[in-house]
């Protein structure tokens, strides 16, 4: 039975890694029709050392090391990089980190540079470079936090906090320092959501606590967000949260003030993407087990095609809860 279940997980890893790499082929593909020639003087990356000429990883490198636009060339090469950590190859996956180091110091547009910086921590993480990769996140905070867009901020401070919370425990100040940026945030729903993912990572390593702060913390600007069904949905987030606590009163109530954000609105048109925030809203009330107020939710998209969808969803939500 071990045996048995190695080779599968081994084929697993390869299956992964090979769809990764057909993945890459056609990024590098794209990039190479929409992005300007490469520069002469762009550091090209040495291949001595990599002797697995003939694996789909190698040929990915190759075509990686053409794309012309610098910034998407490192992310390709990031994403290799990983897949050489999957494969258990470190020495390899290092000789590409200190390729990507050098490449990312000719990046000077702020945004570009701090989304690097996060992948580049990530990477170093990977790696067991654990001081190093948050001290990189460190960096990429610095550049976020004058980033004017507050939405592009705030994805921001999500993928800080995803490879924070990577790092287990020696990751808790870098989150402490984001969350601490995240509350500044003037822009209501990118705050509760972003807290509220955070409260949700928190939860799922055992510190409900911690959790349950950030959910306190969110509820204002959940409760002020300008759109209605923008609002319900962070209010639904909010009640995820609480059920996820266990704790079912507050979970009940946060449910509740979801749905009579929406029940009973008349909504003549709406944009296909805040249709689907409604959808959203339907599924998490949905899957907390309120299924009647779910269906009453998702009406008032005018919609027919997305109600139409939300409804199915809701259905199966049921059929699920009944096995």
């Amino acid at each position: 039975m071990g045996a048995c279940g190695g080779q599968s997980a081994r084929r697993k890893s390869n299956l992964f890694i090979h769809l990764f790499v057909a993945g890459a082929f056609i990024l590098v593909g794209l990039s190479a029709c929409l992005s300007p020639s490469r520069r002469d003087e762009d550091p090209r990356f040495s291949f001595r050392g990599f002797g697995d000429g003939d694996s789909s990883l190698y040929f990915a490198l190759r075509e990686a090391d053409q794309v012309g636009d610098i910034s998407n060339r490192i992310f390709v090469f990031s994403e290799i990089a990983a897949a050489y950590v999957l494969r258990g190859q470190q020495s390899e996956a290092r000789a590409l980190l200190m390729h990507l180091t050098d490449l990312s110091a000719r990046v000077s547009a702020p945004n570009e540079r701090a989304e690097i910086l996060v992948e580049l921590a990530d990477l170093r993480i990977q790696l067991d470079e654990v001081e190093t990769g948050l001290s990189t996140l460190g960096e990429a905070l610095d550049i976020a936090a004058t980033m004017p867009d507050q939405v592009a901020r705030g994805a921001l401070y999500e993928r800080v906090l995803q490879v924070a919370f990577s790092a287990g425990e020696d990751g808790f100040p870098v989150v402490a320092r984001t969350i601490d940026l995240v509350l500044v945030i003037d822009d209501l729903q990118t705050r509760a959501t972003v807290l509220t993912n955070t409260a949700e990572r928190y939860q799922r390593r055992g510190l409900g606590q911690s959790g349950n702060v950030l959910v306190q913390q969110a509820i204002p600007a959940a409760g002020s967000i300008g759109s209605p069904w923008r609002r319900a949905a962070a209010l639904s987030a909010v009640a995820l949260n609480f059920g996820a606590a266990g704790d079912e009163r507050s979970a009940a109530l946060y449910a509740d003030r979801a749905a009579d954000q929406l029940i009973g609105l008349t909504v003549l048109s709406l944009p296909d993407e805040d249709a689907r925030v409604i959808a959203e809203v339907g599924a998490k009330l949905a899957g907390m087990g309120r299924f009647s107020t779910a269906a009453q939710v998702v009406t008032v998209i005018p919609q027919s095609h997305i109600r139409a969808q939300a409804l199915v969803a809701i259905g199966q939500a049921y059929d699920r809860a009944g096995d």
